[in-house]
């Protein structure tokens, strides 16, 4: 992995945050680059051949695989034979977790159904098997819509327990199909002991995680330790540590009353104040706020006048420098937050927040090329309020540093120059 791997998005929906789980058809026709996953998610593969590495591991995914992706897991599709046709649910790892364990009574003697899992991340299953998990998914999908087609379906009365019922069959009828799958190959010891640091970072989030901890968990230096962190994902271990625990803290927003005190201490944060600023810093608003938008909201509006929807676009582009939030243009435009999301996602293919970093992070290209201005200045500029968000966002849309962006941009730009000027 030469490459800083592509961190998939945080948000199931980006329509609407508050969605405990989403539904999607997808197809996939050729092969794909190594992703990490923020969200937990189950494929049932309809049609097709491809092959694939799921957490380390090599598999065959065709008609009847069911295949389970946890947070911070790496995919990669190798290889694709024919198209692969496959359902997609995605849910919220940590609810869906901690509801399972309260059921179970929390005793020690409770199986450990994830850690299984984990070990063998596919299953395939006969034909009566697949009818019942297929069944599954159509119902998720009769309840949910589909999201990409942007319909959402009426909400039915006690939709958010029929969901986690469903999502929880999924997760048991896995289970009990892996107990009876005696294939297990790894294909790469030493891959799949490096996929598992992320798994260990995530799984223990309420510790001290260091280079040096993580060293002695996984019997290797610490500079190993840093420059496999670095080169998988652009960031420290000290920076991965850090958004790992503020996903785990917007999910825990929308679907607990847990205080900001007693989320700090889940997530390992010695006190409120400094989870709150590290929240604010990463999300772009401040922990109430996000809480009192997201926890609660109502069904998505309908479109207005296509020019109103330019005039919310154009606000952002002129806009995109200052403190702006969500909730700012929904107040101007007299629009619901997710009302917003959806405007923005079939304009531009980007929910708010994509895009204004989008906008911004274009915005700070030019000015790394033109400009002699620090990486601090530039960072706040075009609107951010130190530079770890601005790299942070850097990195995610152009899958390099600002610094190596100015470095390489500005020598290719200088060589492609020089070689105009010779032919004058």
């Amino acid at each position: 992995m030469s490459e800083i791997i592509k961190l998939q998005s945080e948000v199931r929906s980006p329509i609407s945050r508050n969605k405990l789980c989403v539904f999607n058809s997808e197809v996939i026709d050729k092969p794909t680059k190594p992703l990490i996953h923020q969200e937990a998610r189950f494929w049932l593969i309809n049609g097709g051949e491809a092959k694939a590495l799921i957490h380390g591991e090599t598999v065959t995914l065709k008609k009847g695989s069911l295949v389970a992706v946890f947070p911070w897991e790496i995919t990669e599709i190798l290889e694709v034979k024919t198209p692969l046709q496959y359902y997609m649910v995605i849910y919220d790892f940590d609810s869906v977790n901690i509801l399972i364990r309260t059921m179970y009574g929390g005793g020690d003697d409770y199986p450990k159904i994830f850690e299984e899992i984990r070990k063998n991340p596919e299953v395939k299953c006969n034909n009566d098997q697949y009818e019942i998990i297929k069944g599954i998914f159509s119902d998720l999908q009769n309840e949910l819509g589909t999201e990409d087609t942007l319909k959402i379906v009426t909400a039915k009365k006690l939709s958010p327990v029929y969901v986690i019922n469903k999502i929880i069959s999924l997760i048991l009828e896995f289970f009990r199909m892996q107990s009876n799958d005696i294939i297990c190959n790894k294909t790469d010891p030493e891959k799949y002991k490096n996929e598992e640091i992320l798994q260990y970072m995530y799984i223990h989030l309420n510790e001290d995680i260091t280079a040096k901890s993580l060293s002695k968990i996984f019997y290797t230096s610490e500079n190993t330790i840093s420059r496999y962190i670095k080169r998988l994902t652009g960031l420290s271990v000290a920076e991965l540590c850090h958004e790992m625990r503020i996903v785990r803290v917007s999910n825990y927003l929308l679907y607990t009353d847990l205080t900001v005190s007693e989320l700090s201490e889940i997530v390992g944060y010695a006190d409120a104040s400094h989870l709150s600023k590290l929240f604010k810093a990463r999300m772009g608003v401040k922990i109430n706020d996000y809480r009192k938008t997201y926890q609660k909201i109502g069904k998505i509006l309908s479109f207005e006048e296509t020019k109103e929807i330019y005039k919310i676009i154009s606000y952002i582009y002129k806009n995109h420098a200052e403190n702006l939030t969500i909730n700012q243009v929904s107040e101007k435009f007299n629009k619901s937050p997710v009302s917003i999301n959806k405007i923005l996602l079939i304009q531009v293919e980007k929910s708010f927040s994509d895009f204004l970093n989008y906008v911004r992070i274009n915005h700070s290209c030019k000015l790394l090329l033109t400009t002699n201005k620090t990486i601090i200045d530039i960072a706040i500029d075009v609107g951010y309020e130190n530079a770890k968000t601005f790299k942070r966002n850097f990195i995610k849309y152009k899958v390099m540093t600002p610094s190596d962006y100015r470095h390489k941009v500005w020598l290719q730009t200088s060589s492609l120059e020089d070689h105009i000027y010779s032919l004058e």
